[in-house]
């Protein structure tokens, strides 16, 4: 008898292995793959914030700015961020006229995964 190759036994056991590292391991990652998105996502909010920002704080008067908009007047680089397309993601201006101060608030909802839109 050749002694040479695995028993069926023993590559049951090594795929039932391998099963378990696979059904521990994969959520685990898609939950890090998910939180990272969100984070990105997050980051090019403050990043579209500070934008619109800038362009109030050039003398510019709007209630509601858009990526797109902040990009073609060259407030912000790109509205792709990583796999998104944030050309309609917006940022709602709101100016308190007892403080003269302003509130942004960004909303990235209408961010599409590139080849989606």
């Amino acid at each position: 008898m050749n002694k040479k190759a695995f028993t069926l036994v023993e590559i049951i056991a090594t795929v039932a292995i391998l099963g378990m590292i696979l059904v521990v391991t994969v959520p685990a990652m898609m939950k890090l793959i998910k939180g990272n998105d969100d984070k990105t996502k997050e980051y090019f909010g403050k990043t579209l914030v500070n934008s619109a920002k800038a362009y109030i704080n050039d003398g510019n008067e709007k209630d509601m700015v858009s990526c797109n908009f902040l990009e073609q007047e060259g407030y912000i680089k790109t509205c792709i961020v990583d796999k998104y397309n944030c050309n309609k993601a917006r940022v709602t201006i709101t100016k308190d006229s007892k403080t003269n101060t302003y509130k942004y608030d960004y909303n990235l909802d209408p961010c599409e995964e590139k080849g989606n839109n």
